[in-house]
């Protein structure tokens, strides 16, 4: 079982962690109501509206996860990397695939990795876009 992130192994991550610190998922609207009626300031509901005018509720958890070991070192790990019993819980090992390209852009300005993640992601993403308007333009260059 692969219980490793392949962004959380780099450096940065190892030295930041802040997606641990302090975490979010988006939700539906019904969850994010729950949320926001405990009336706590260590949970937090926010609405984002994006560029295409969709509407995600983000659920921020202002307390570290219980899982987050800081070595000597100064670098952070997951408690459950090397743990074959326990996976990590799904958020976790899905970050930051599981991220809409369109809340990508909010994330990756207090991210340096997922920044990088962004890039690349958006770049596979205009490479895929130009292969299918190339295939909707001229459908006989493609095996049927």
């Amino acid at each position: 079982m692969d219980n490793q992130s392949k962004l959380a192994k780099s450096e940065i991550c190892q030295h930041c962690a802040k997606c641990c610190k302090e975490f979010e998922e988006l939700v539906d609207y019904d969850t994010a109501l729950r949320f926001k009626l405990l009336n706590t300031d260590k949970i937090i509901v926010e609405e984002i509206q994006t560029n295409n005018d969709t509407t995600y509720w983000k659920v921020i958890y202002k307390f570290p996860c219980s899982k987050l070991i800081k070595e000597k070192d100064g670098k952070y790990y997951c408690e459950l990397y090397e743990n074959t019993e326990l996976p990590r819980p799904q958020m976790c090992k899905s970050y930051p695939e599981d991220i809409p390209l369109s809340l990508i852009e909010f994330e990756k300005k207090d991210c340096p990795a997922l920044a990088n993640f962004a890039n690349a992601t958006f770049a596979k993403q205009k490479e895929t876009n130009r292969c299918i308007s190339d295939f909707a333009i001229a459908p006989s260059k493609f095996p049927r």
